[in-house]
């Protein structure tokens, strides 16, 4: 258990994860210091200890025994160059004082579908469930509603796992593929933090790994416990969830039985077939029923802003899919959509290449023509004009994409937004970027723009 108690503490980053930090230690009578470079971070803020504020305010934290990174700095941060007591997180305390049974997931995409699939189907089966980590708001004082009956899901990303020194119970690992080469030195740093979710495991844990997963080898090799691959049929093993055909089988050994099917699914895509299966292997290592899992997959609807249908309108289909910020997800939500496509690309790079979604694009015959638009947009759009593409158009800003798409659909067409790149070139996050696009999409369908 992380010891908190009479420890000099730092916590670098003010944001969501310190502010629960913070209202953690003020009802626990524990102080500590809070550093941040914005002066409204503390607008409000009610701390036991000490706000310090400056572009440089944490270069020297060689006094503190714990100090507490938000996952928004990397541990390569200059400011935590002399640091020479403990480097942790709201993560790893989190972990150190849940009572309950704690599934980890992570992977670069379709962490979010996944964990709220397993909180979904853990809630048909009548447990106490909590959503939290990347997706979910972390507030460390609920965690004394809790027993040791209730189960945590906790969507984590490669920022939150980096160095954290433990893992959860049941781990789930989706497929993992370059992205955050922005933050993260190399890949290989990105891959390693990603790994922590097994890593430190028991011999009586899970790891839960997608076959497709492009690091496979390297995983098993990471596994210290137990291990359930999920996938497509051709990658069924002697244990796992795979589907076949339109059915959701479990193998253990020669045992096998049916999950669910294709009719007990409301969401779209082969990714997200991908997420239900590593979502039900992940609730049989919890021990719940099958017909608790058909009902929690039945009742999922899917979240905001990953394929999500917001109006169809002038024969018209609008899908928001903000939430795809790299090329391999923006491919994904190509391929599940059917029927004629405009596609609205674009944003900031983190430093990935987009070659392999150009080629998706190419051999996509429903795609009727490509925006892009943003600090990327020039960059893929030159891409296309290399590999004589013509369905295209390079566009500044955001909403001058949007009145070029609707300029260009016909009935029958869908508009889908997925940038597979960052928003902040032009919003703050990608929930921002959706909630503009939904906002586009209302005006146009009560009178086109």
């Amino acid at each position: 258990m992380l010891e908190i108690k009479n420890k000099k503490i730092a916590v670098v980053g003010f944001g969501r994860e310190g502010q629960a930090l913070a209202a953690y230690f003020y009802a626990n009578h524990i102080k500590a210091d809070y550093f941040d470079q914005n002066e409204s971070a503390f607008t409000n803020a009610e701390v036991l200890g000490r706000t310090i504020i400056g572009p440089h305010n944490a270069s020297d934290l060689s006094s503190y025994d714990l100090i507490f990174r938000s996952p928004g700095l990397s541990p390569n941060n200059n400011v935590f160059s002399k640091v020479s007591g403990q480097m942790t997180s709201l993560t790893e305390l989190f972990i150190s004082l849940w009572p309950g049974k704690l599934v980890g997931v992570t992977g670069t995409k379709g962490k979010g579908t996944t964990s709220s699939l397993i909180e979904s189907i853990c809630r048909a089966s009548g447990y106490k469930v909590l959503l939290v980590g990347n997706i979910g708001y972390v507030d460390l004082l609920t965690i004394n509603e809790f027993d040791n009956n209730a189960i945590a899901i906790m969507e984590m990303s490669s920022f939150q796992l980096m160095k954290l020194g433990s893992s959860p119970g049941i781990a789930v690992v989706l497929d993992i593929t370059a992205d955050h080469l922005d933050y993260h030195r190399d890949l290989d740093e990105y891959v390693n933090a990603k790994l922590e979710i097994i890593k430190h495991q028991q011999q009586s844990d899970w790891a839960i790994i997608t076959a497709s997963n492009p690091r496979l080898a390297l995983i098993k090799k990471s596994v210290q416990g137990q291990m359930m691959l999920v996938g497509q049929a051709k990658s069924a093993v002697s244990t796992g969830v795979w589907w076949l055909d339109d059915k959701l089988m479990y193998r253990k050994g020669t045992h096998v039985l049916t999950i669910l099917s294709d009719k007990d699914v409301t969401i779209v895509g082969i990714h997200n077939k991908i997420n239900i299966a590593a979502a039900a292997a992940a609730a049989i290592c919890l021990g719940i029923e099958i017909k608790s899992i058909c009902r929690g997959v039945a009742d999922f609807k899917g979240l905001p802003q990953r394929l999500e249908h917001i109006a169809t309108c002038h024969g018209v289909k609008f899908i928001n899919d903000s939430a795809s910020t790299n090329p391999v997800t923006a491919a994904a939500a190509l391929k599940a959509i059917t029927g004629p496509v405009v596609m609205l690309i674009g944003g900031r790079n983190k430093g990935l290449n987009y070659a392999l979604l150009v080629d998706e694009m190419l051999r996509a015959k429903h795609l009727k023509h490509v925006i892009c638009y943003g600090e990327c947009g020039p960059e893929i759009g030159e891409m296309l004009r290399k590999k004589n593409y013509r369905e295209y158009e390079i566009v500044t800003g955001f909403f001058g994409a949007m009145q070029i798409a609707v300029s260009t659909v016909q009935p029958g067409d869908t508009i889908l937004l997925s940038p597979a790149a960052a928003s902040f070139d032009e919003f703050n996050n990608s929930v921002e970027r959706g909630k503009k696009f939904n906002h586009l999409v209302h005006e146009y369908c009560r009178r086109k723009f």
